[in-house]
């Protein structure tokens, strides 16, 4: 397959997807396990989704937007910056190490996953409207 934006940012969009989707998969688990009251994983859903949907994703995704954008001819790993893939290989290590030496509470991992994971997946949509755009 020949590079091109559209393959790069149709890429990205999967991969935001996936990581979303996966993200709401944990976040939905905790909440079944969850025993206790529903306010603290609601306020820590919509803080974290109005954290990450409001200051972090947008400007992240502008940034991998105008990195693809900024190229002759991108692969499909080139969907996001070298610095995106570290954060993204950062915040994965650090989410699988809260979880698995049990650094947070279920109320909080039901809660801010599932408010991350709803941003993760509307983070999608400018790579889908950049990868399937005419032109």
């Amino acid at each position: 397959m020949k590079p091109s934006h559209r393959h790069a940012y149709r890429t990205a969009a999967l991969l935001w997807i996936i990581a979303g989707g996966n993200v709401l998969r944990l976040g939905v688990l905790s909440w079944l396990r969850y025993e206790g009251s529903l306010v603290a994983p609601l306020l820590w859903l919509a803080a974290s989704f109005a954290f990450f949907a409001l200051f972090i994703f947008p400007r992240v995704s502008r940034r991998n937007l105008d990195y693809v954008a900024g190229l002759e001819a991108p692969y499909l790993w080139q969907c996001f910056s070298p610095r995106s893939w570290l954060i993204m290989a950062f915040m994965i290590a650090l989410g699988v190490s809260i979880r698995s030496l049990g650094l947070a509470p279920d109320s909080f991992i039901a809660g801010f996953y599932c408010g991350l994971s709803s941003a993760l997946l509307l983070a999608a949509l400018p790579y889908l409207r950049k990868g399937w755009q005419r032109g």
